[in-house]
């Protein structure tokens, strides 16, 4: 890591930064029982300042939660008849097959057109954006065919 007396902060220089800061913490938020991490960065010349987010453990963020807090809001509306929100959340935690891919779905974004259900893959532990049919299918194989 270079020092920065002499020199102006660069792109490079950022993510460098910000990767040395999210190592050097690591071990201290495991103590702590925390998640976190330096994010996004906004830099000049002489100046980087980061988002910072912590999280307990094993916890959701934020946006995280409300994500999932609109999953299962949407698969309460897409359901065929009505459905609890308890058996919402039961049928947001399971595993589920669509089209081949074993996936788990973690939340929905209203805001995205195209691909608002967010998943992850079960296996190989990756996070996806897919369109509304991953979520329709989902629904449809465990509650029935939607109404009309």
């Amino acid at each position: 890591m270079k020092n920065f007396k002499e020199s102006e902060i660069t792109r490079s220089d950022v993510t460098a930064i910000r990767d040395e800061l999210n190592k050097a913490i690591a071990d201290k938020l495991a103590e702590l029982g925390l998640d976190g991490e330096f994010g996004n960065a906004s830099y000049d010349a002489n100046t980087v300042s980061f988002k910072v987010q912590l999280t307990r453990a094993g916890c959701l963020t934020r946006e995280d939660q409300q994500r999932r807090d609109d999953l299962v809001q949407r698969v309460r509306w897409d359901a065929p008849s009505a459905i609890t929100s308890e058996e919402a959340e039961e049928f947001v935690d399971m595993v589920h097959e669509v089209r081949g891919q074993k996936i788990r779905l973690t939340g929905y974004n209203f805001r995205a057109k195209k691909m608002p259900v967010e998943f992850e893959k079960v296996g190989a532990g990756t996070m996806h954006k897919g369109a509304e049919i991953f979520l329709t299918l989902a629904v449809q194989k465990h509650f029935g065919a939607l109404a009309a």
